[in-house]
């Protein structure tokens, strides 16, 4: 992050002006940065590198903030983005970005944060470890439903906006298994001529669908949230369970405006929970369980946190927000004991159940 705007004099430009801005770099987030006078505009769809033209979209005391509506010089490193809803889609931010250039650029802010925010001088750091892969590493995709002339459609958020959803035909961050699923519960709810949402007037029935997999045990638990009313659970399950991965269906009532999928959930059809394996232990995965969303990424993480840790089996190891107890119990087999802390009773049922299922006392 950049530092604020020190001047004393009003701000260089008015909401609703295009200008010609570089953009230097990335700020956390994901906005470019860019100068004007040196006062920092944070530039949406801002690539380092390039001069764009940038429409003005909100003015505060040391920043401003801006949309790019025209590239006119390229400089960032670009590659062709693979997916059809790229850039209308708010799910993905940087398709176009070289990924050499998003990991420099995360490294940065990582430094940034460190050296400048932290003032943690002489810090040694080393090389960011990349993704092993760029697209269809989630394990988990939160999805809305919308309203189109062919019926209810699932997809995301057009980019910059809370009150449009995109209709989805492929998702990138899933698996193909994902995306059919997906698919599945859009005919289905249009089989049963049923209403999406809407955010702004506050009516319909379809709310949102949650699809966690399994990467590493082929496991698939869903969850659909509604506005109350009235769900034909049977056709839904039946819709559903064509795929032999779904073990786990769930149907949740959210009362409220608030677009949330964290809620009390009601059993339709399979097991409570789903199984994931990370680090050769298995862990159960409820609905509202945290789980790191790149499985593969995750393996990695912890791998190299047992690693830096040392441990000798003396000591007692804290795991702070520790979810469904992944890190801790993943380094319980070289401490003398883990204690996990969480405010998620869900999370702490689980992280306790986890220990059990791979038979850690400690």
């Amino acid at each position: 992050m950049p530092e604020p705007y020190a001047g004393r004099m009003a701000a260089p430009m008015r909401e609703d002006q295009e200008l010609d801005l570089r953009i230097e770099s990335l700020a956390y987030g994901g906005n470019g940065v860019a100068r004007l006078n040196g006062f920092v505009v944070f530039v949406r769809r801002g690539l380092p590198g390039d001069v764009v033209r940038a429409r003005v979209t909100k003015v505060k005391r040391n920043h401003a903030e801006a949309l790019a509506v025209d590239v006119i010089e390229a400089g960032a490193p670009r590659v062709d983005a693979p997916c059809e809803h790229y850039p209308e889609c708010g799910g993905c931010r940087f398709q176009d970005l070289a990924y050499e250039a998003q990991v420099a650029a995360k490294a940065e802010q990582v430094e940034d944060a460190l050296r400048r925010i932290g003032r943690v001088a002489d810090l040694p750091l080393e090389p960011i470890v990349p993704a092993e892969s760029v697209f269809h590493y989630r394990n988990k995709l939160e999805y809305s439903f919308t309203q189109t002339p062919e019926g209810p459609a699932l997809g995301f958020h057009r980019a910059g906006r809370w009150d449009e959803v995109l209709d989805i035909r492929r998702c990138w961050l899933t698996t193909d298994l994902g995306n059919a699923i997906r698919e599945a519960a859009r005919d289905w709810a249009r089989a049963q001529e049923l209403e999406a949402y809407d955010q702004g007037e506050h009516t319909g029935f379809l709310r949102h669908l949650v699809v966690r997999e399994g990467r590493n045990t082929s496991q698939v638990l869903i969850q659909l949230v509604t506005a109350p009313g009235k769900l034909d659970t049977e056709s839904f399950v039946a819709a559903l369970t064509r795929f032999p991965e779904v073990r786990s269906i769930h149907w949740s009532i959210n009362e409220r405006p608030a677009e949330v999928t964290n809620l009390p959930t009601q059993l339709l059809h399979g097991d409570e929970a789903i199984e994931e394996e990370l680090c050769g232990l298995r862990f159960r995965v409820r609905p509202n369980a945290f789980l790191q969303t790149n499985t593969a990424m995750a393996e990695r993480l912890y791998g190299l946190a047992r690693e830096y840790a040392e441990l000798t089996g003396e000591e007692s190891v804290y795991d702070l927000y520790c979810g469904i107890g992944t890190i801790g119990l993943t380094l319980a087999a070289d401490a003398l004991t883990v204690w996990g802390v969480d405010v998620s009773e869900e999370s702490v049922a689980c992280a306790l159940e986890n220990a059990d299922l791979n038979g850690i006392s400690n």
